[in-house]
């Protein structure tokens, strides 16, 4: 009586098969003829897209220079964004007549010097009765004392500024500049001391002598 073997046992089926280790594995049937890497596990380089760059530092090294970003606002549909990374600013705006380049028109002085607001306007407005006897002093020459001339320039150029204001502007000129300063001049102890000059009384304007010719430079014209 025979015995069927199954064939995966048959000795003669054993030699007739070849060993798994002693032979490598046929070639894939699913190559890509065009493209030999397609259908061989490697995946094949994606398609760049023309708007976005192109990196070409090796894969591990870090790029010394990022290429520049584009985006949404650098498509040629659309102009770039004013003041975007990457992007040329848009020109300036011409300056206006009469003013620099991002400047406000400055107002116009109404005096032109130190001398012309005392000799046109102070020393009618703050009349003193001054002696070199009574508690008020007073020098016609005031322009021969650095702290009188610091002192009244101040003055002056506080007028300029808070004359602008419409509402405490004048206010506040007297209280906080013209109240202080004519009080440390007029002061028995302060720098017209000894001046011997002297008005009329109550409501005559003070003393004035005009100063050497160029001592005082007009800045309207400047």
């Amino acid at each position: 009586m025979s015995v069927d073997v199954p064939e995966w046992e048959d000795p003669a089926t054993l030699e007739r098969s070849p060993s798994p280790l002693g032979t490598q594995p046929p070639p894939p049937t699913d190559v890509n003829p065009v493209d030999p890497k397609v259908g061989s596990g490697e995946v094949p380089p994606k398609e760049s897209d023309p708007g976005e760059p192109v990196l070409t530092t090796p894969p591990g090294v870090l790029a010394t220079k990022l290429p520049p970003r584009r985006g949404p606002s650098s498509s040629p549909d659309r102009p770039a964004d004013v003041g975007e990374a990457g992007t040329s600013p848009s020109p300036s705006a011409p300056p206006r007549p009469g003013a620099g380049a991002g400047e406000t028109p400055q107002p116009e002085l109404y005096f032109g010097n130190v001398d012309e607001f005392v000799r046109e306007k102070l020393r009618y407005l703050y009349a003193r009765r001054v002696s070199p006897q009574g508690g008020a002093r007073w020098a016609a020459e005031w322009w021969r004392y650095p702290e009188a001339i610091s002192r009244l320039d101040a003055l002056w150029r506080a007028w300029e500024a808070l004359r602008l204001e419409p509402t405490f502007g004048i206010s506040t000129w007297w209280r906080d500049h013209a109240d202080h300063h004519m009080r440390m001049l007029m002061n028995p102890d302060g720098p017209f001391a000894d001046s011997q000059d002297k008005n009329a009384g109550d409501g005559d304007p003070l003393p004035y002598t005009a100063p050497p010719a160029g001592m005082f430079v007009d800045v309207r014209t400047l």
